[in-house]
């Protein structure tokens, strides 16, 4: 469902007027796509089946969406068969249900302890092949992590950045970002600046950045 609505953002103003509601409902739709693609910013909660590489030694691995709400499981592939894999203890890692940081527990201890791909925990291997332990198992898309991410509920300090948001857009609706007008006296004229073509989206930015995950801030 939509995190505000027309009647929602009349409230915001203060108005009864309904004339552009239209307009305002695909703005809102405008503003949610960009704030979850661009922002990082996550909404309603989902149930998510992701597989990530990981290096020789790593310690942590960063869930692509986040707040994450509880994770399901973690399987460590170490065969091409579909029952070629091992499912981790969930006492063997930490998940930070705010930042979406899944880390091994004992991590930075040199615990002796190394991940092997046939037996999921060996302390065969070396601190030359694996490094500081314990660790992930090192491979390509070998680990599957289903998780359930976005935000049980939206804050109204969130609301509040898509009612800034509709502002900005509705104030600016037709205007060619790209487009810059100066004045020299009484004289004025219009330029292509690409320089500032990227304000409206620094705009944005600074308006949605107390809950941005900076999935691609530029």
């Amino acid at each position: 469902m939509p995190i505000v609505t027309p009647t929602t953002y009349n409230v915001y103003r203060n108005t009864s007027d309904t004339s552009q509601d239209t307009q305002i409902t695909a703005l809102i739709l405008q503003i949610t796509d960009y704030a979850q693609t661009v922002l990082g910013i996550t909404f309603e909660t989902a149930t998510l089946t992701e597989r990530y590489t990981v290096r020789p030694g790593q310690q942590t691995i960063q869930l692509r969406t986040y707040p994450v709400q509880s994770v399901t499981s973690i399987k460590c592939f170490y065969g091409t068969e579909s029952a070629d894999y091992t499912t981790l203890s969930t006492s063997s890692y930490y998940t930070n249900l705010t930042t979406g940081l899944i880390s091994i527990v004992g991590a930075g201890n040199r615990s002796g302890i190394a991940s092997d791909t046939a037996a999921f925990f060996n302390a065969s291997l070396s601190d030359f092949a694996i490094g500081q332990l314990p660790c992930f198992v090192p491979g390509i898309d070998n680990h599957e992590i289903v998780y359930v991410g976005g935000r049980a509920s939206v804050p109204d300090g969130l609301k509040n950045c898509f009612y800034r948001a509709l502002d900005l857009m509705l104030a600016t609706a037709g205007d060619n970002p790209e487009m810059k007008s100066e004045s020299i006296g009484a004289y004025s004229y219009t330029k292509n600046d690409t320089s500032t073509g990227s304000s409206f989206q620094k705009q944005m930015q600074t308006i949605f950045s107390a809950y941005a995950n900076g999935a691609s801030l530029i």
